[in-house]
C-alpha cells in the first residue's frame, strides 16, 4: 500500500465538475485518499480521472472503496448506431427503492471527436429557483418508475412515450424531490425526466 496521497482537484466547469490529478488508480491507497475523493465528488458533483488504464479487477477494487457495487454492465456502440444508450437526461436507477450512491463510467474506446457525455448540476439548479419554489419543493416527494421500459440494450434506447394515464398509474418508490449532500450540507434536486413520474398526490399534468 502506498503512503498517504491526497488528490488534487482542478475545476473543469463553472458550476460542476473537477479533474482529479496525482493518483494512479491501479494502486491501493490509505482510507484518507478515498475520503478525499468522496469529498471532491461531493463538492464538485462529478469528477474525472484521465489516462487511467485499469483492468476489470482494478476497476472493481476502486469502485468498492467508494460504495457497494450494485450493477455492472459493459456497453459498446457500433458505428451504425445513431443513438446512445442512456442518451436522455437522467439520474441512474432512481426507479429502485435504494438507488446507488454513484455511477462510475470507464471508457475503453472513445472517438477522436464527439461522443460527449453531458452533466447537469442539480445543486446549482435548485439554488437558481425562486425562494418560494424552493420552499414548495422541500415539502414534496416524487414517484419514480421505469414506465418507459428503458434498458441497457440498444433496442431500449428510445421506447414509445407513454400516455398521461400510464404515467399517472405508474407505481414505484417514492423519493424526496430535494435531497441533502451530507458531506457539504448542500441541497440538490432529485428528479429527472426519465424516471420521475409525478409528485406524490399530484397528477402528471
Amino acid at each position: 500500500m502506498d503512503t498517504a496521497t491526497l488528490p488534487e482537484a482542478h475545476k473543469t466547469g463553472g458550476l460542476i465538475g473537477a479533474e482529479i490529478r496525482g493518483l494512479d488508480l491501479t494502486r491501493e491507497y490509505p482510507d484518507e485518499t478515498y475520503e478525499a475523493i468522496r469529498q471532491a465528488w461531493a463538492e464538485h458533483g462529478v469528477i474525472f480521472f484521465r489516462d487511467q488504464h485499469l483492468n476489470e479487477e482494478q476497476r472493481e477494487r476502486f469502485a468498492a472503496k467508494l460504495g457497494t457495487i450494485r450493477v455492472k454492465q459493459e456497453l459498446r456502440k457500433e458505428p451504425e448506431q445513431a443513438r446512445a444508450i442512456g442518451e436522455g437526461w437522467h439520474t441512474d436507477m432512481t426507479c429502485f427503492d435504494e438507488p446507488p450512491v454513484a455511477t462510475m463510467l470507464f471508457a475503453e474506446e472513445i472517438p477522436s471527436w464527439g461522443g460527449d457525455t453531458q452533466w447537469a448540476g442539480m445543486g446549482p439548479a435548485f439554488e437558481a429557483l425562486s425562494s418560494g419554489l424552493r420552499a414548495t419543493l422541500l415539502g414534496l416527494r416524487a414517484i419514480h418508475s421505469n414506465v418507459r421500459k428503458l434498458g441497457l440494450s440498444y433496442a431500449q434506447t428510445d421506447p414509445p412515450e407513454p400516455s398521461i394515464a400510464e404515467y399517472d398509474a405508474a407505481e414505484g418508490p417514492v423519493h424526496p424531490v430535494v435531497r441533502l449532500i451530507p458531506e457539504t450540507g448542500r441541497r440538490v434536486l432529485y428528479v429527472n425526466p426519465e424516471f420521475t413520474m409525478r409528485f406524490e398526490g399530484w397528477t402528471r399534468r
